[in-house]
């Protein structure tokens, strides 16, 4: 029985030491500590520049759309004024050629009438 007292006695310093030990461990380590005021202003700081960062994608955005859009707006306006112009040359053509068959069968009709 004295030889398993002293093994006991001995376990039971060993868990003395090893809990004397985790406790200098945790009374020299420093863990930071939690401060909630600092997390809310790191996201507020981190809110914000997400924010602006997003104005300025949005104001280029715009930007850009508003250039596009005036190509695109001079871009129809030079097609249309060339259809038109095209469209007007066309309807000349026309009336040339009309006018030239015309002038071609009433001469046609001038000698056909008149004998020779």
């Amino acid at each position: 029985m004295d030889h398993q007292q002293t093994i006991a006695n001995q376990k039971v310093s060993e868990m003395s030491k090893t809990a004397d030990k985790l406790s200098q461990a945790a009374e020299t380590s420093e863990f930071p500590t939690f401060d909630p005021s600092e997390a809310t202003d790191q996201l507020l700081v981190i809110a914000e520049k997400r924010v602006e960062q997003s104005t300025e994608a949005i104001a280029k955005f715009q930007s850009s759309a508003e250039e596009n859009q005036k190509v695109l707006k001079s871009t129809f306006e030079t097609a249309w004024l060339v259809g038109n112009e095209l469209a007007l040359t066309t309807i000349a053509a026309l009336r040339a050629n009309t006018e030239a068959h015309f002038s071609y069968l009433q001469a046609l009709a001038v000698q056909s009438h008149c004998p020779r």
